[in-house]
């Protein structure tokens, strides 16, 4: 869809931990803060992080570290 992009984390195995698409109108935020949750809405471990953010032609790839307060 030409209106959304992706965003993706990935564990340090390649696995999806968590995934959303957004609108671009979402853009407008200047951060997202993920709360540490996968999918299935559980806590993920404390470690490092990929995270993939997608339009239709472009990837933006950082890496995250989740740590407990």
């Amino acid at each position: 869809n030409s209106n959304a992009f992706y965003l993706k984390i990935f564990d340090v195995y390649g696995r999806i931990v968590y995934e959303e698409k957004f609108s671009y109108k979402f853009l407008c935020a200047d951060r997202f803060v993920w709360n540490g949750n996968n999918n299935l809405g559980k806590q993920v471990e404390d470690g490092c992080y990929v995270v993939q953010i997608s339009t239709g032609s472009n990837i933006i790839i950082k890496t995250a570290i989740r740590m407990k307060k």
